[in-house]
């Protein structure tokens, strides 16, 4: 019962559509944003991703896949 892959056109949709706003514009914008925001932290070494980092990862998807169960 192997389901086929969603094809990236639509899982690129889904993600845009997860992002909270109301136009592509703005929701484009805060992802690029945010984007930006991290290489830039990380690469003047003002965030130090290491283990710890890891760990909140792997707590965030956790926890947005017990949300989404018990929705």
């Amino acid at each position: 019962m192997a389901t086929e892959p969603t094809p990236p056109a639509e899982r690129a949709q889904e993600i845009i559509q997860s992002v909270p706003s109301t136009s592509l514009v703005t929701k484009t914008g805060a992802v690029v944003l945010g984007t930006a925001l991290t290489a830039t932290a990380i690469s003047q070494e003002l965030y130090v991703a290491n283990e710890e980092t890891v760990v909140l990862a792997g707590f965030l998807v956790f926890a947005a896949y017990i949300a989404k169960v018990c929705r």
